[in-house]
């Protein structure tokens, strides 16, 4: 595979000189990018001898495919900064871009943005040894993004067969419109108390329109997929940073925390489109549905009456008919806390982190109670088991499950494959996820070479895991054809502790 980049940018830049209290600079441009891409494949499907890796040696005819891809983009653009005393700051930029992968009419696209920040302890002159530093700062901002060569047409292709070529798979859509994400943010950071305490938070929003996206279609179409704009997906979120230096003597105690949270809505899919699949894996979908959020998972549950319990038949669940929502895979809450203990040439350094909320979805979980290898498939061996539940009966009414079933059936019947919802679990975890222990060898033993210090390290990573998933790390993802699908596990490889052993030279 053979790709080639071509990049040209040229413009003046015009430096303000100072007047009075105000600085000001600009920039004016334009930029050519061109990326040539060439991939020539041959692929043998098996070999005469083994061992001997040769096309030459292929038991059947190799199969040979060729791609060529020409991309072209080009740009204006211009920005400018503007200081006050240095203590106020506002940048202005524009760009338009120009893609040769979307179709005229819909392939210029201009994006802006500005900025602000103010360091408030010097403008308002309230800088003292309680108020260290005190900084507001907002900012609104477009991005705008094309997409791959040759999504608008269809282009034949050679196929496998000789002298044979072929429509792709993915069907082309004349009438693409570039991606825009706009998004806004308002953040503040200030130390106080002798910088013993330091907050940085950050609340954004951001909306998503015209996303490029690929969607699957039925076979019978004659295509795998089609290229789509999806419609608008909005975003809010906040994050945080905390530092507290409680000690600071001969020993320093140092404490950082760090949390963030994401919520997404799906605002409005493209005319006609009611969801759009972005994953699927093991019977269950990863799902934007108008009104839902990004990364909701569905799949077949259990069916329940109006009083929310669950309905047997045979002395076993029934399942719905249709898929439901079971959950989403974004965690509520993400947080870590790390603690940092110094001791003349000792340190100590304590982290976790973690998760809150989000679901996951487990086959190792309905593999392993299907083979009854799991410890939940021990109960009710002997004796059998009664579902907690109702039947219905034939007047339509509901009475309590009375059917004992053997615990083989049971379990067989209640997580077999197609229930996603009864193989979901809380994805919340905590996680020890580095102990570090260090040494700073003293200065008499490193004046006479040339690092001004020498720390050796002992570090143990993913030491302890605390998590509601049964069996696993909910911190997975199941690939699916070379596709990450998050909120899907499958046969995940335990987790790896592992310990370790560095030289931390400083010049």
């Amino acid at each position: 595979m053979e790709n080639g980049w071509l990049t040209f940018s040229a413009g003046p830049t015009y430096q303000g000189k100072e007047t009075g209290n105000f600085q000001w600079a600009a920039n004016v441009g334009g930029n050519n990018l061109q990326i040539n891409t060439a991939q020539n494949t041959v692929t043998a499907n098996g070999l005469t001898i083994p061992g001997v890796y040769n096309l030459g040696n292929a038991s059947s005819r190799p199969a040979v495919s060729e791609a060529n891809t020409v991309k072209t983009v080009n740009s204006l653009y211009a920005f400018a900064d503007f200081d006050y005393k240095n203590q106020v700051f506002v940048q202005v930029t524009g760009r338009n871009d120009w893609s040769s992968t979307l179709p005229t009419g819909n392939n210029s696209y201009f994006y802006p943005s500005i900025s602000a920040s103010a360091i408030l302890s010097d403008l308002l002159g309230i800088g003292s040894s309680w108020v260290n530093f005190w900084k507001l700062r907002s900012s609104f901002a477009q991005v705008g993004n094309d997409t791959d060569p040759y999504q608008t047409a269809a282009y034949y292709e050679y196929s496998t067969l000789p002298g044979a070529v072929g429509l792709p798979a993915t069907m082309p859509n004349v009438n693409l419109k570039p991606e825009i994400t706009s998004s806004f943010e308002v953040g503040t950071e200030f130390r106080l108390l002798a910088n013993r305490l330091h907050v940085d938070f950050t609340w954004y929003t951001s909306q998503s329109k015209n996303q490029i996206l690929r969607s699957p279609l039925s076979v019978s179409t004659g295509y795998t997929d089609k290229i789509m704009n999806a419609g608008k997906i909005k975003n809010r979120g906040w994050e945080a940073l905390v530092t507290v230096t409680p000690i600071k003597s001969q020993l320093t105690w140092d404490i950082t925390l760090t949390a963030a949270a994401n919520r997404s809505e799906v605002v409005e899919l493209a005319d006609g489109v009611d969801s759009y699949v972005m994953a699927s894996g093991q019977g269950a979908t990863v799902e934007a549905r108008v009104g839902g959020r990004m990364g909701d998972i569905y799949g077949i549950g259990l069916q329940r009456n109006e009083a929310g319990q669950v309905v047997y038949r045979g002395g076993v669940p029934v399942f719905t008919s249709n898929t439901m929502k079971i959950g989403n895979y974004n965690p509520d809450l993400i947080a870590g806390i790390k603690n940092t203990l110094n001791y003349k040439t000792w340190s100590l350094g304590l982290l976790f982190d973690g998760r809150l909320g989000g679901t996951i979805y487990s086959f190792t979980h309905v593999t392993g109670t299907e083979a009854g290898s799991l410890s939940n498939t021990l109960p009710g061996r002997e004796e059998g088991i009664i579902g907690d539940g109702v039947v219905l009966n034939d007047d339509g009414s509901y009475s309590p499950n009375t059917e004992r079933v053997s615990a083989y059936a049971y379990y067989r019947g209640y997580y077999r494959r197609p229930n996603v919802e009864s193989n979901s679990f809380d994805a919340s975890f905590v996680k020890l996820r580095e102990l570090t222990l260090g040494y700073r060898l003293p200065g008499a033993l490193t004046q006479k070479t040339p690092f001004k210090s020498i720390q050796l390290n002992l570090v143990g990573r993913n030491l302890l895991l605390f998590a509601k998933a049964p069996h696993i790390d909910p911190e997975t993802s199941f690939v699916s054809g070379g596709t990450i699908v998050p909120g899907i596990e499958n046969a995940q490889i335990p987790s790896t502790r592992s310990f370790g052993f560095d030289i931390k030279f400083t010049l």
